[in-house]
């Protein structure tokens, strides 16, 4: 399997759930091959790609009126979708799925209602970095004890400035 391949099925294993996954499992401990799930999930994107790849087939159906499509796993396909499910197993750690989901379900529409409240007053920066800092006190002392605060304050900072600069 090429690296480009692999990166891309084990980014898109990251986006499935735990119970997306262990599906996985099932599937090659029970031989049948054969997997459904709903159409546009993280789980549909994953098993799209072994299409792509040439491992897998799918054929659409509505059951109870939600779209799915069901994989199954083509005989040539068998060796390299073990291989994946060994990266996978290898590689996944599901607290980045429930990180990811924090993010984009609670921390970006956050952000998004914070600038969109804040234009509708007369908010300048300094209001920003008041409101900014008032919001990260917040969040440090209610996880952390106050002989912590320095060190994890400047952990974040230093955080932010890297991902600022990867950008």
């Amino acid at each position: 399997m090429e690296n480009s391949v692999l990166k891309k099925l084990l980014t898109l294993a990251n986006q499935c759930s735990p119970g997306d996954l262990s599906t996985f499992a099932a599937i090659l401990q029970s031989g049948s091959g054969s997997i459904l799930t709903s159409s546009g999930s993280a789980n549909d994107a994953l098993w799209s790609e072994c299409v792509t790849q040439g491992w897998a087939t799918f054929k659409s159906d509505i059951i109870d009126g939600v779209n799915c499509k069901i994989f199954s796993i083509l005989p040539e396909g068998w060796d390299e979708i073990e291989g994946l499910f060994a990266m996978i197993k290898e590689y996944y750690d599901p607290r980045d799925y429930h990180m990811s989901k924090i993010y984009n379900e609670i921390c970006h529409p956050f952000v998004e209602n914070f600038y969109d409240a804040i234009g509708k007053g007369t908010g300048k920066d300094e209001d920003v970095e008041a409101l900014v800092a008032l919001l990260l006190t917040r969040l440090v002392s209610r996880r952390y004890k106050p002989a912590q605060f320095d060190d994890k304050l400047m952990f974040i900072s230093a955080h932010a400035r890297q991902i600022l600069k990867n950008r």
